[in-house]
């Protein structure tokens, strides 16, 4: 497939896909884990929760999206053992260093996907062992539903996106999207290999399509037919995608609870709907949430998050759905502006649809390839500097906390940490093709925002410091005062 540029709506779409995913992965990280009704309504970023987070910063479904994205715009896919190493590569160097999370540091990983990196490591000495299990994950040999989770959903948007544009404009756009829709499932099985996934991921993509391509232009149109039978795009037959469903997703659909279940006063849809881990439920909740947003993004988000629970993933797969369908100027200008990698998001989006094809050689690759490469080059200079001072007393995951070496006070620290952030934006500016100073910007503003916090609970540590309390005991206290 070839493709011409994407159109404006293509792109506001695409932007908003991956804008959306983020925002309600953030709106929703503030009562991840919380029962609903425990807390009072989230309306806006507040931070906080589980990982006291700062408002704006998302959790492991936008940071897992995100290396999807950059290794699909590196090198495009292939249901074939060397892309899916590429992908699982990706995935274990957000594990180990927190690349493209907000933070720079790993968090609220899932059990599946982290059992799966573990499984992958353990065949790093024998190559030919590790192409075969990858095979047979991607051919779905070794689907098993205990491992349904929704971490399979949650970060599967950048390969709908990829190469949209050569979709949209292909003789036959319904069958060129169901390629890649299967090319989509075939990624998620390197992590979560189940048949209900993988039915899961078919739905939402042909939804997600039907939104990206301009089919539909409201929700209830994507909704699944009375008798249960999901959205199928323009030229398929929707009698074939019924029966190639496994029997726990034709039950969720037959039921419609999605269509029933309707919110009370405080956005409560009762018992029928959950925010569980488990990725049929989750996906049920997030169809709820669009269609009871009447329209508006921002509706449908609260309605979302404030199921409470695994808020933050049910929040993200709303998010990328309600974004490919109202666009990112649907999105509270407010929560934009605070999202965390804002700018960065939304032109990831714009790359990954200009793609020209989906499994187009590395060579092929051009404008959008460069942005991703000089963007991700940013990233990796800031989190160096940024783990080179801060980790070194951040409590979390990492060595024992110490005094970073040599430093007088902590404005002297932050004195080193802003130099380093200017000598990464420099360096950027000086790295031609593919800079893109919007982007840049939020990187840093991203950063820049972290080191300050973690600046202001090391001085609060240092002035309440307990006698004969290590540093990091005096930081455990400032960060829950």
């Amino acid at each position: 497939m070839s493709a011409s540029p994407p159109s404006a709506e293509l792109s506001a779409r695409a932007r908003g896909g991956m804008v959306g995913l983020a925002v309600c992965d953030a709106l929703g990280t503030s009562v991840e884990f919380c029962a609903r009704g425990s807390f009072p309504p989230v309306t806006d970023l507040r931070g906080g929760g589980p990982f006291d987070l700062l408002p704006g910063q998302y959790t492991d479904d936008t940071a897992m999206a995100l290396a999807s994205a950059f290794v699909l715009l590196d090198s495009g896919w292939r249901s074939d053992p060397h892309h899916a190493a590429a992908l699982l590569d990706a995935y274990a160097e957000w594990w180990r260093s927190g690349h493209w999370s907000p933070n720079a540091r790993c968090f609220d990983i899932g059990r599946t996907v982290s059992a799966a990196l573990r499984v992958y490591a353990g065949h790093a000495d024998d190559l030919s062992s590790r192409d075969a299990w990858l095979a047979r994950a991607m051919a779905g040999d070794a689907d098993d539903d205990r491992r349904s989770g929704n971490g399979s959903l949650m970060k599967v948007l950048p390969h709908l996106l990829a190469s949209a544009a050569a979709v949209a404009t292909a003789p036959d756009p319904a069958t060129a999207a169901t390629r890649v829709i299967a090319a989509a499932v075939d990624a998620s099985r390197l992590t979560h290999p189940s048949a209900i996934a993988s039915d899961c991921i078919s739905i939402y993509g042909m939804m997600v399509f039907g939104a990206l391509l301009g089919y539909e232009t409201d929700a209830a149109a994507l909704m699944p037919d009375a008798d249960g039978t999901p959205y199928t795009l323009p030229g398929l037959d929707p009698s074939k995608v019924w029966a190639s469903l496994c029997e726990p997703v034709r039950s969720m659909l037959a039921t419609r609870a999605y269509a029933t279940a309707m919110p009370d006063e405080s956005g409560d849809p009762g018992e029928a709907i959950t925010a569980s881990g488990y990725v049929l439920k989750s996906l049920e909740a997030a169809m709820w949430a669009l269609n009871h947003a009447n329209g508006s993004f921002e509706r449908g988000a609260t309605l979302a998050v404030n199921l409470g629970d695994d808020a933050d993933t049910v929040g993200a797969i709303y998010g990328a759905l309600a974004g490919t369908l109202f666009g990112e100027a649907a999105i509270p200008e407010s929560w934009r502006s605070e999202l965390a990698h804002a700018a960065l998001l939304a032109a990831v989006g714009e790359w990954l649809v200009a793609m020209p094809s989906l499994d187009a050689d590395v060579g092929a690759l051009t404008s959008e390839n460069a942005g991703a490469t000089a963007a991700d080059a940013l990233l990796r200079v800031v989190e160096s500097g940024y783990h080179a001072i801060y980790n070194k007393f951040s409590p979390g995951p990492g060595p024992p906390c110490v005094w970073p070496g040599g430093y007088p006070s902590t404005d002297a620290m932050q004195t080193d940490v802003d130099a380093k952030l200017t000598a990464a934006f420099a360096a950027a500016a000086d790295a031609e093709p593919g800079y893109d100073s919007g982007v840049h910007d939020c990187i840093l503003a991203t950063f820049s925002k972290q080191a300050a916090a973690d600046k202001a609970i090391l001085e609060r540590a240092l002035r309440a410091r307990p006698a004969r309390t290590s540093l990091l005991g005096a930081i455990k206290l400032a960060k829950s005062s």
